[in-house]
């Protein structure tokens, strides 16, 4: 009978793959016959302009090389963003092999409209694989040209403006990104299977044995969608490795997140990553040009920890300003992880969401001297004086304090340079929160993992912990809807003290006391979310205040799980231990844990998630081991015998 059953489990499973096979080759079979072609990352970021009326055109290039292979196809249609209104309504687009040259195709656009505007041509243009521009005109007065305030390309940002529609004109380069304009190409011989490897998001540190992430940010540059990517990645003095990544979801010509999860670094050391795309929906990449990237000199220490940046802001609702910073930072945040934002609303006068607090941290744009005046739209990083890798107060000379004006050019250099940066100590929030009566208990706590706590480096190490709100329906200057603008990420209460509360450690280990807040009735709990985060705290000196680590946790789980689910995980989590061997074994899925004496005392947080934990540190006797698991909680006993 056993013999029977696996026969017919070996023709079931013949029958899946032959199956699996099928659907590969047909998809293959199914080309794509529409793809789009330019550079932008589609935000409409960024509006330039002139106050003056003037006559502007601009354009975006494609190499022969590239045309090359799409020659025999046609373009059919243009899209071009617009960032603001039209005065007047005299518009062309263009395509051409020169733009000192006559255009070899011309075509009137009655009119556009802020925003994306799709321009269907008349003629379709049939490729013939020599370098193209293809461009726009239109007369312009105030901030109508739309970029997407992204990396510059020479490629993608040709403009030309001029007082009279006959004037001779020069092409120059205009800073702030890609513009906002796209073709679409139809044909039968598209490219099917062709990724570029757009950039690497990569934080500089690891610790051995534990897994890191790497995202790679990928352009989609084919017809069809990319679902599944072969990637084999190398860490310098390690065996390559070759990993498929499925689930991906990436349309023409877009750019998407594909992230590497489980890269571990065997030893200390200082280490070069490289990177490779393979294939594509399980084909050879058509092209392999643009396929590799590197990362360089990334620092692998045992006491190295994860850290999640705190990128403070302010801005208010006066600050005609602020709307474009928000989205300049928005931008910057795009493909970057682990970046916890705070708001606060000062710096330009105050409005309904300043509170005390904020205007307290006015004093991060000063120095030790005094020095210094506040303004908003500005920022910081872990409150860390970021001078010397370029911030600056707005205007061009570099910041007395932490607190820097944002800008376009260097706010997402300025976050990568702060992201190299690793953590010595952990940091977990534990909240519970009652919507019943709007009550929420709130501690944290976490472990240094260098060797001691004077490794940090502060002489007044403090907890801050701290409550957000989003989309807070308020008004705006300078927003398309000024009466209508809704405030993300701003600061509703400071828990701790003003400037922290001083953390009390337990050898390298701390656990807060519980802080306890009632929400009022006008905030919305289910937009809200709490923030810690440890700093040294000197009211003397703003350039002595780094923020070592911190983090974040929704004040409702904004997916929470049923208490049917909790409780399956609390029974599927076991515990075992051997006595004499100094381990725990943990079966099962959990958030974080934490380990307590007979007394209550909190001796070791573990933030790893590890299946075996080690607890050779601690003297014989027993303990009580609490594992977080989403919003619930379970507790074991263990004992320990020398």
């Amino acid at each position: 009978m056993k013999r029977f059953i696996l026969q017919d489990l070996i023709l079931v499973a013949l029958l899946l793959c032959s199956a699996k096979m099928m659907a590969l080759t047909n998809n293959a079979e199914e080309k794509s016959t529409t793809m789009k072609i330019g550079y932008t990352q589609g935000d409409l970021t960024l509006n330039v302009g002139s106050e003056f009326r003037v006559y502007l055109k601009g354009a975006i290039q494609f190499p022969a090389e590239y045309m090359q292979r799409l020659k025999g196809n046609r373009i059919t249609d243009i899209r071009l963003a617009i960032g603001d209104k039209l005065k007047e309504q005299e518009n062309d687009i263009f395509i051409t092999k020169n733009l000192k040259e006559k255009p070899i195709y011309t075509q009137n656009v009655d009119r556009l409209e802020v925003g994306w505007n799709e321009i269907t041509l008349n003629t379709p243009f049939e490729i013939t694989g020599e370098e193209l521009f293809i461009g726009f005109s239109y007369i312009a007065q105030g901030d109508v040209t739309s970029l997407d305030g992204g990396t510059d390309n020479n490629y993608a940002d040709w403009l030309s403006i001029a007082q009279s529609a006959n004037e001779e004109r020069s092409w120059g380069h205009q800073g702030g990104g890609c513009l906002n304009l796209q073709a679409i190409v139809k044909g039968d011989n598209l490219p099917q299977n062709d990724a570029s490897l757009f950039s690497i998001s990569a934080k500089k540190y690891a610790a051995p044995g534990k897994a890191f992430p790497i995202d790679m940010i990928i352009r989609n540059m084919a017809a069809a969608d990319i679902n599944q990517m072969t990637v084999t990645y190398t860490i310098e003095g390690q065996s390559p490795v070759t990993t498929t990544i499925d689930g991906i979801s990436i349309a023409t010509n877009d750019l998407g997140i594909v992230p590497l999860e489980n890269i571990i670094i065997d030893e200390s050391s200082i280490y070069d990553l490289n990177i490779k795309i393979d294939k594509i929906n399980g084909m050879m990449d058509e092209n392999d040009s643009d396929n590799t990237g590197k990362v360089e000199r990334i620092f692998c220490r045992d006491e190295y920890t994860n850290r999640k940046i705190l990128l403070e802001q302010y801005s208010t609702m006066l600050c005609k300003n602020c709307p474009s910073a928000h989205l300049t930072i928005e931008q910057a945040l795009k493909y970057k992880r682990d970046i916890i934002r705070v708001v606060h609303h000062a710096g330009y006068g105050t409005d309904d969401l300043t509170i005390a607090e904020s205007n307290d941290y006015l004093f991060f744009f000063k120095n030790a001297m005094g020095n210094g005046s506040y303004y908003a739209p500005a920022m910081m990083l872990d409150r860390t004086n970021m001078a010397s890798y370029g911030a600056d107060n707005g205007s061009g000379a570099g910041s007395p304090g932490p607190a820097f004006f944002v800008r376009n050019s260097n706010t997402s250099k300025l976050i990568e340079q702060s992201m190299t940066s690793p953590a010595l100590v952990s940091l977990s929030i534990d909240r519970k929160y009652n919507p019943n009566n709007r009550l929420l208990t709130v501690s944290a706590f976490g472990e240094v993992t260098a060797e001691n706590v004077s490794q940090l480096g502060g002489d007044n190490i403090c907890l801050n912990i701290v409550l957000t709100e989003d989309s807070i329906l308020g008004e705006q200057e300078s927003a398309p809807n000024p009466d209508e603008y809704y405030h993300s990420h701003a600061i509703r209460k400071v828990i701790t003290s003003t400037w922290g509360d001083p953390i009390e450690f337990t050898g390298n280990l701390f656990h807060s006391k519980e802080y306890t807040f009632t929400l009022p009735e006008e905030w919305v709990d289910k937009k809200m979310h709490v923030i810690a985060f440890i700093a040294n705290s000197d009211q003397k000196d703003p350039n002595n205040c780094k923020v070592y680590n911190a983090d974040e946790i929704d004040l409702i789980d904004s997916n929470p799980v049923s208490l049917s689910d909790i409780q399956q995980e609390k029974q599927e989590l076991k515990v075992y231990s051997n006595p004499s061997d100094g381990y725990l074994y943990i079966n099962g899925n959990y958030d974080n844990a934490v380990i307590y004496d007979t007394a209550g005392n909190m001796m070791r947080a573990v933030t790893f998630y590890p299946s075996k934990i080690d607890v050779n540190s601690l003297d014989k006797g027993i303990y009580f081991i609490r594992f977080n698991i989403d919003s619930a909680s379970c507790t074991h006993k263990f004992l320990i015998v020398r």
